[in-house]
């Protein structure tokens, strides 16, 4: 004897009103005596089926047990939110539940949002899907920039970028940084506060790259990592050249012949002067890379205070 559930299987199988020792659909008994069986399938938010089964020697009688549901199903959709039904968490995002025929009130809420709400009847084996759409609070902000050369700056909220100046850009209601950024011109950002149903006029007044203050801290700052390279490059080539005259002048003591000692002599004297050379422009340097961190310290005051 063969006996399966529908529309699902894993019904609990009771024959002659007796649970079955292996249980649940499909069921299978191989040896089993001929005759006249009730048989009856049972199963969690189904109204059981029943059926009264032959089974006739030497033959295979397979049955399918039909069971209605009694519940309806509630699918609830709202991407990004969190789901209540009728007052308890049921979770984010989305949830099934298989719930008794009656009136239920599903709500989701979602942050920067009004909760969106409504009221659903759920009958028997009715499967019902429903779409929440919380309600965005928002405000916005106007950015306009100046001059001219400077209006069709890009904007970017909170370093994402937006698009050119002038623009409405409505956003959700929080806190936001606003910066815009041209070409040849110093960056420029705000804060704001976005408030329902709200507009925030935001103008800026862009300040020329090359007239700024942090134009003649960079240019400073340039130099002064310009000068610190040379002093190292000229202060190493000293060293250089003082061993090379050092080596050239134990060579001439050592010299054999009067030509040698004269070679290495000339020698000795032209590594002693690219050696003051060298070190002359080293200290001239040092001097350079002290006086740009000074400058470059004093624009650094001054754009901290600005």
């Amino acid at each position: 004897m063969e006996i399966h559930s529908l529309p699902e299987e894993g019904a609990h199988v009771y024959i002659d009103n007796s649970p079955v020792p292996s249980g649940t659909t499909p069921y299978v008994n191989q040896r089993c005596a001929s005759g006249t069986y009730d048989v009856e399938v049972r199963k969690e938010f189904y109204s059981s089926a029943y059926e009264t089964v032959m089974v006739v020697d030497e033959q295979t009688t397979s049955r399918s047990l039909q069971m209605q549901l009694t519940l309806g199903a509630l699918e609830v959709n709202s991407p990004g939110a969190m789901l209540f039904l009728d007052e308890e968490t049921m979770g984010q995002d989305q949830f099934l539940e298989y719930l008794s025929p009656g009136n239920y009130t599903v709500r989701a809420e979602k942050d920067r949002h009004h909760p969106a709400e409504k009221e659903v009847h759920i009958a028997k084996q009715e499967t019902k899907q429903i779409l929440l759409e919380p309600i965005p609070m928002k405000g916005s902000v106007s950015v306009t920039v100046e001059p001219a050369g400077a209006r069709h700056a890009q904007i970017l909220v909170d370093g994402v970028p937006i698009g050119q100046a002038p623009q409405v850009i409505p956003l959700l209601i929080g806190d936001y940084t606003i910066l815009v950024d041209a070409p040849k011109y110093n960056p420029d950002s705000r804060s704001v506060v976005i408030k329902e149903n709200q507009n925030i006029e935001l103008p800026f007044d862009l300040e020329l790259y090359i007239k700024s203050i942090q134009f003649k801290r960079d240019r400073w700052r340039w130099s002064k990592r310009a000068s610190f390279l040379a002093a190292l490059a000229f202060t190493g080539a000293s060293f250089y050249y003082q061993s090379q005259a050092d080596d050239a002048y134990d060579q001439y003591e050592l010299a054999r012949t009067v030509d040698d000692a004269e070679i290495y002599r000339q020698d000795t004297e032209d590594f002693d002067q690219y050696r003051d050379l060298t070190m002359g422009l080293g200290v001239t340097c040092s001097v350079s890379w002290l006086y740009s961190w000074l400058k470059e310290s004093k624009y650094n005051r001054l754009l901290d205070n600005s």
